[in-house]
């Protein structure tokens, strides 16, 4: 279910009959697994007043330890693949449970929802939350109120186990009611207690989504209608396109028939595949995941095709790869500083990307390339920039403006060092608008 629907579907199970456990697991909490530290520089600290030492710490372990839930009625949230990739993978892969949802359920493009939901909710809750807050200003009826310290870290290492006994007791004391738990990272290892003492309760991570009406202020930017973060979607699979049919137009000369050519930037093969009987060799790379296994399946029985499911870049190095705005797998890039507004850094698609330099793909064909055709939204500058581009006969280029004039002049400048534009092409940078052309080595 996407964003919207899971709101819907947590809030309606809110409001039955049905007992269940919800606990949301964010970057702040596996920094706690992690045994990293949290400092006063940060959102934790400055508005929420807790911290934490760069050391394992009782709290970091209890998180730890409540990732282990297989019913089916205990549900974990975690940050969506645009929220935080390597969170999102790192917390998948220790829950044992199918029933992950999204981290961020009730705020962001949700929160109007959520404040809606509150200000209507008949039911009256068990709330556990910070001390600096009060329940009578929330909408809803607040049967019993457990106050819990903001610099829940620090004072986990003193008063954790007797916390937990407290917990413990509150949840046998009490069955088929809902409890809203806002305590920071703490509320993940109240929920895991108290569930397992007494699974016949609803327990909920509210987390910040009850600030504006607890502490009668925002505290989150998403609480700002005209923040960006107030239209902020999560998404586990990211909305990108792949076409069946994607292919530039590049001029290929008939006395390379036989020749040697790299594909850069392969998107599904539409190039690879025109010209597969053309040249002897064809190259190709790809990192996108589901681009490069349409073009895997293509070519698999192609003898003089060979794929790398690869980025290129400057050297060998790893990078994330960033959906584009128009949501075309084409237009995916490498998070660099060249990307402009088109490219949002918390979209990525793909994470740690194996790259590799020219010289790599120089060796792998031979030490010469007769053809190299090279589409890679903007990694062309590092791609050819400071390299030996005499090993390259032609080069059939898509320049991208996007990297910006200085950066686009600095590389058709040394493009044309070894190479010339052949006639009737243009290299010309143009605001808004991508460049075909095709370069031939000088005699």
């Amino acid at each position: 279910m996407n964003f919207q629907e899971a709101h819907k579907f947590f809030t309606d199970l809110i409001e039955s009959d049905q007992n269940f456990a919800l606990a949301r697991y964010q970057d702040g909490e596996v920094a706690l697994i992690k045994n990293e530290g949290i400092n006063r520089q940060t959102q934790a600290y400055q508005t929420d007043g807790w911290e934490a030492p760069a050391k394992p710490t009782k709290l970091g372990k209890a998180l730890a330890d409540g990732l282990s839930h297989t019913e089916n009625n205990y549900y974990y949230g975690i940050p969506g693949k645009n929220d935080f990739l390597s969170v999102h993978n790192y917390l998948l892969s220790l829950i044992p449970n199918n029933n992950i949802t999204y981290g961020n359920i009730f705020v962001n493009a949700n929160y109007e929802r959520t404040k809606a939901f509150f200000n209507g909710l008949d039911k009256s809750v068990n709330l556990i939350a910070s001390d600096k807050g009060d329940p009578d200003n929330l909408p809803f009826d607040v049967s019993s109120f457990c106050p819990f310290p903001n610099d829940c870290v620090n004072w986990w290492e003193v008063k954790g186990d007797e916390f937990i006994n407290l917990m413990q007791e509150y949840a046998s004391s009490i069955s088929d009611e809902t409890f809203f738990v806002s305590a920071g990272p703490a509320s993940e290892v109240i929920i895991d207690e108290m569930y397992k003492t007494n699974p016949n309760n609803q327990y909920i991570d509210v987390g910040s989504s009850l600030d504006e009406l607890f502490y009668k202020r925002k505290t989150r930017p998403y609480m700002n209608s005209n923040s960006t973060y107030a239209s902020q979607v999560s998404h586990f699979d990211l909305p990108v396109t792949v076409r069946n049919y994607n292919l530039g137009d590049y001029f290929v000369p008939e006395e390379l028939r036989g020749g040697k050519c790299v594909d850069i930037g392969a998107n599904v093969g539409c190039f690879t595949d025109k010209y597969k009987d053309f040249f002897s060799v064809i190259n190709y790379y790809e990192p996108f995941d589901p681009c490069y296994k349409i073009c895997s399946e293509k070519f698999k029985n192609i003898s003089n095709i060979t794929g790398y499911n690869e980025a290129v870049f400057s050297e060998v190095t790893t990078q994330s790869l960033l959906r584009h705005e128009n949501n075309d797998s084409g237009s995916s890039a490498l998070n660099t500083e060249l990307i402009n507004y088109e490219w949002n850094p918390k979209d990525v698609i793909q994470d740690q990307i194996n790259c590799v330099p020219f010289e790599t793909i120089l060796e792998r064909i031979g030490g010469h390339i007769d053809y190299m055709k090279c589409d890679c939204e903007t990694s062309e500058y590092w791609l050819l920039l400071g390299k030996d581009l005499t090993t390259i006969n032609y080069l059939a280029i898509e320049l991208h403006w996007e990297m910006g004039i200085e950066k686009y002049t600095e590389l058709i400048n040394y493009i044309k060092q070894t190479h010339e534009l052949l006639p009737g092409h243009s290299d010309c940078f143009t605001t808004g608008r991508n460049t075909e052309c095709t370069y031939r080595l000088k005699a």
